[in-house]
Protein backbone atom coordinates (compact mmCIF):
# COMPACT_ATOMS: atom_id res chain seq x y z
CA UNK A 1 0.00 0.00 0.00
CA UNK A 2 1.30 3.22 -0.92
CA UNK A 3 -0.42 4.82 2.72
CA UNK A 4 -0.39 3.12 5.92
CA UNK A 5 -4.72 2.83 5.97
CA UNK A 6 -4.77 2.16 9.74
CA UNK A 7 -3.10 5.17 10.34
CA UNK A 8 -5.26 7.68 7.95
CA UNK A 9 -8.69 5.96 9.25
CA UNK A 10 -7.69 6.03 12.90
CA UNK A 11 -6.68 10.08 12.45
CA UNK A 12 -10.44 10.48 10.42
CA UNK A 13 -11.82 8.35 13.62
CA UNK A 14 -10.82 10.60 16.03
CA UNK A 15 -10.87 14.05 14.06
CA UNK A 16 -15.07 13.17 13.33
CA UNK A 17 -15.50 12.11 16.93
CA UNK A 18 -14.16 15.44 17.76
CA UNK A 19 -16.25 17.38 15.59
CA UNK A 20 -19.19 15.13 16.99
CA UNK A 21 -18.60 15.34 20.92
CA UNK A 22 -21.05 18.12 22.08
CA UNK A 23 -18.82 19.03 25.15
CA UNK A 24 -15.17 18.31 23.81
CA UNK A 25 -14.63 14.92 25.81
CA UNK A 26 -14.84 12.19 23.22
CA UNK A 27 -16.13 9.86 25.35
CA UNK A 28 -19.47 11.47 25.47
CA UNK A 29 -20.29 10.64 22.00
CA UNK A 30 -23.49 8.23 21.59
CA UNK A 31 -22.64 4.81 20.02
CA UNK A 32 -25.13 5.70 17.26
CA UNK A 33 -23.16 8.74 16.28
CA UNK A 34 -19.30 6.73 16.92
CA UNK A 35 -20.87 4.30 14.64
CA UNK A 36 -21.65 7.21 11.86
CA UNK A 37 -17.77 8.75 12.87
CA UNK A 38 -16.22 4.66 12.41
CA UNK A 39 -17.89 4.35 8.84
CA UNK A 40 -17.23 7.74 7.35
CA UNK A 41 -13.32 7.12 8.83
CA UNK A 42 -13.47 3.81 6.97
CA UNK A 43 -14.84 5.05 4.10
CA UNK A 44 -12.32 7.72 3.70
CA UNK A 45 -9.13 5.44 4.32
CA UNK A 46 -10.35 2.90 1.82
CA UNK A 47 -10.73 5.03 -0.66
CA UNK A 48 -7.75 7.05 -0.01
CA UNK A 49 -5.29 4.07 0.52
CA UNK A 50 -7.12 2.13 -2.59
CA UNK A 51 -6.35 5.33 -4.84
CA UNK A 52 -2.84 6.57 -3.97
CA UNK A 53 -1.79 2.36 -4.10
CA UNK A 54 -3.26 2.41 -7.83
CA UNK A 55 -1.76 5.47 -8.63
CA UNK A 56 2.09 4.11 -7.52
CA UNK A 57 1.10 1.41 -9.94
CA UNK A 58 -1.00 3.28 -12.36
CA UNK A 59 -1.17 1.35 -16.16
CA UNK A 60 -1.97 4.23 -19.06
CA UNK A 61 -5.74 3.25 -20.23
CA UNK A 62 -7.10 2.06 -16.68
CA UNK A 63 -8.95 3.88 -14.43
CA UNK A 64 -7.79 5.22 -10.54
CA UNK A 65 -11.02 4.40 -9.02
CA UNK A 66 -11.15 0.67 -10.62
CA UNK A 67 -12.05 -2.03 -8.25
CA UNK A 68 -13.16 0.86 -5.24
CA UNK A 69 -16.57 -0.49 -5.00
CA UNK A 70 -15.21 -4.00 -4.18
CA UNK A 71 -12.73 -3.10 -1.52
CA UNK A 72 -15.16 -0.36 -0.05
CA UNK A 73 -17.87 -3.05 -0.18
CA UNK A 74 -15.10 -5.70 1.73
CA UNK A 75 -13.53 -2.98 4.04
CA UNK A 76 -15.67 -0.70 5.19
CA UNK A 77 -18.67 -2.66 7.27
CA UNK A 78 -15.97 -5.06 9.24
CA UNK A 79 -13.70 -1.62 10.19
CA UNK A 80 -16.32 0.09 11.03
CA UNK A 81 -18.21 -2.60 12.91
CA UNK A 82 -14.25 -3.09 14.51
CA UNK A 83 -13.29 0.42 15.43
CA UNK A 84 -17.24 1.13 17.16
CA UNK A 85 -17.30 -1.95 19.58
CA UNK A 86 -13.49 -1.22 20.65
CA UNK A 87 -14.60 2.36 21.70
CA UNK A 88 -17.33 1.16 23.29
CA UNK A 89 -15.97 -1.38 25.46
CA UNK A 90 -12.87 0.90 26.30
CA UNK A 91 -15.94 3.65 27.18
CA UNK A 92 -17.80 0.84 29.31
CA UNK A 93 -14.60 -0.40 31.17
CA UNK A 94 -13.02 3.08 32.07
CA UNK A 95 -17.00 4.09 33.53
CA UNK A 96 -16.00 1.05 35.60
CA UNK A 97 -13.07 2.02 36.75
CA UNK A 98 -11.74 -1.24 35.00
CA UNK A 99 -8.50 -1.79 33.09
CA UNK A 100 -8.27 -0.99 29.77
CA UNK A 101 -5.36 -3.44 28.43
CA UNK A 102 -4.76 -3.47 24.65
CA UNK A 103 -5.91 -7.48 24.60
CA UNK A 104 -9.09 -6.96 25.94
CA UNK A 105 -9.39 -4.15 22.87
CA UNK A 106 -7.98 -6.19 20.37
CA UNK A 107 -10.50 -8.81 21.63
CA UNK A 108 -13.10 -6.45 21.37
CA UNK A 109 -12.56 -5.49 17.43
CA UNK A 110 -12.60 -9.51 16.74
CA UNK A 111 -9.60 -10.66 16.24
Amino acid sequence: RALPMGAVCCTCYVNLLSRASPDGDLDSVAAPARFLCAGASASMATILTHVATRANFWVPGQSLYMGLAGAVARTVPAMAIEMCSIDVVKSALMERDQKVTPPVLIFAGGA
